[in-house]
């Protein structure tokens, strides 16, 4: 016999509003009513729920789930609630868990809340009063959320000043940005890894009318077309085998602000006619829906390929490559301006001392040199890996040294009988070789990305110092 509604005594008031629908929510509770009823009170508000009724069968959910929210009742078959709440916690330190029990008490409660848990509901209870919980716990999860999301954006604001250079080649970056930021034309930033695309798009995004809007930001080289394409568009309930709920896309999340498409020119070309369709339209549909969508986002692209090439090799549409090419931004790498260097430096290494009192670093005359002809592969990134490393070896003596670049000083020589491809296959050579052929690490050393390292590595047939 299950537990009808009107068997729950009222013991608070109906929550004022609807919940936010499409969270996956966990319940874990061996008494299969309040289970059945919790799970038919919040499936009403569009969430989908779990039932499971051990602790082993949460932790195998949990092994490939990560719900918005856990209802835990305190006494299982298997454990004590309280003892896996712990667990719960340690796994995933974030995790909302609301706390469930028929045998409540005042303090049971507050040992619940002072290991971690966000509620306390005791049983019998009215299916009002936990939805409004539930609705309070998703109001304050996303209050927080957008808090964070204010505080990391206004911070990206003030680091726009990272964006060193005196040199004319940074110059005319600089007054590209400005006439970007004040347009909703599309951009195109161009160049090597570890120059900062994404820099230059957030200052164009930061310092024009859209500022207040969000930043939204996918790298189209991270994930398969299926799911890239489910990330762009979104998707509805059932339109495809695992989306249980609806999901907004990043062209609705960027609604008001930009979208940044870094490393375009990895996007699978069964893709690159629906991205040209949402350009040219202003809209597009969901995956699954029939619902036309308008879009209110700018775009920015960014990539290190040379996409003039690709379409030469039929791996990127021309009409596309147009219609985003509105604006192009060209980042020079590092060694074409290297009186940008030591500005650089000194930037960087202010940002380290994380707001302690910091003189400037004093940079041996030997050292600079040295600095001043090494090649920089890994351009302003492998710089700041450079530097953040080298103060930290140093234990907080502020200065460089030539013994401290000593190790760049063959790369440094003159180039003039070297070509620039014969000295960057020997920085990977030798970057394997420091990371016992470990490429991650080897990017790493590099201040690359571990894409790029793998391209690197297959076009000058490097496997064979590869380990990983």
């Amino acid at each position: 016999m299950r537990i009808g509604i009107q068997g729950l005594s009222a013991s608070g008031p109906p929550p004022e509003g609807r919940l936010s629908a499409g969270k996956n929510i966990l319940i874990v509770d061996d008494n299969l009513d309040i289970g059945d009823l919790i799970t038919l009170t919040l499936r009403d508000s569009g969430h989908h729920c779990h039932q499971v009724t051990t602790c082993a069968e949460a932790l195998a959910y949990l092994d490939t789930h990560v719900p918005s929210l856990i209802l835990l009742d305190v006494n299982l078959p298997d454990g004590n609630g309280r003892d896996f709440l712990k667990t719960l916690k340690q796994k995933n330190p974030q995790q909302p868990v609301m706390m469930i029990s028929a045998h409540g008490s005042i303090a049971l409660a507050m040992e619940c809340i002072q290991l971690g848990a966000y509620d306390f509901v005791e049983k019998p209870f009215h299916v009002d009063e936990l939805q409004m919980r539930v609705a309070h716990l998703f109001e304050k999860d996303h209050l927080e959320k957008r808090i964070e999301a204010l505080e990391f954006q206004l911070g990206e604001k003030h680091q726009f000043k990272s964006l060193v250079g005196k040199s004319p080649v940074m110059a005319r970056v600089f007054e590209r940005i400005e006439i970007a930021a004040q347009s909703d034309i599309n951009v195109l930033v161009t160049g090597e890894s570890g120059t900062g695309k994404e820099l230059v798009s957030r200052a164009i995004h930061f310092n024009g009318p859209r500022a207040s809007g969000p930043f939204v930001a996918i790298n189209c080289s991270a994930l398969p077309a299926q799911l890239l394409e489910s990330e762009l568009f979104g998707h509805e309930k059932g339109s495809f085998t695992g989306a249980v709920a609806k999901r907004i896309g990043k062209f609705e999340a960027a609604q008001g602000g930009t979208l940044f498409l870094d490393e375009i020119g990895e996007m699978p070309m069964e893709l690159q006619s629906k991205l040209l369709r949402v350009l040219q339209e202003r809209e597009f549909d969901r995956l699954g829906s029939n619902e036309t969508v308008k879009v209110t986002a700018r775009f920015v692209f960014a990539t290190n390929q040379d996409l003039k090439k690709q379409i030469v090799e039929k791996k990127f549409r021309e009409d596309l490559f147009f219609r985003i090419n509105g604006l192009p931004i060209e980042i020079p790498p590092l060694r074409q301006r290297s009186e940008d260097i030591l500005p650089l430096i000194q930037f960087i290494a202010s940002k380290n001392a994380a707001g302690k009192p910091a003189g400037p670093l004093e940079i041996d005359p030997a050292a600079a040199e040295i600095l001043f002809r090494y090649p920089w592969p890994g351009n302003v990134r492998e710089l700041e890996n450079f530097v953040e490393r080298t103060l930290l070896l140093k234990r907080g003596e502020r200065s460089l040294q030539k013994e401290d670049v000593i190790s760049m000083q063959t790369a440094a020589e003159p180039l003039s009988d070297l070509n620039l491809e014969a000295m960057e296959k020997k920085f990977f050579i030798e970057a394997l070789k420091q990371s016992g052929g470990h490429v991650a690490k080897a990017a790493g050393l590099l201040g690359i990305s571990r894409d790029t390292a793998y391209r690197k590595l297959k076009s000058y047939s490097l496997q064979s110092y590869t380990s990983v």
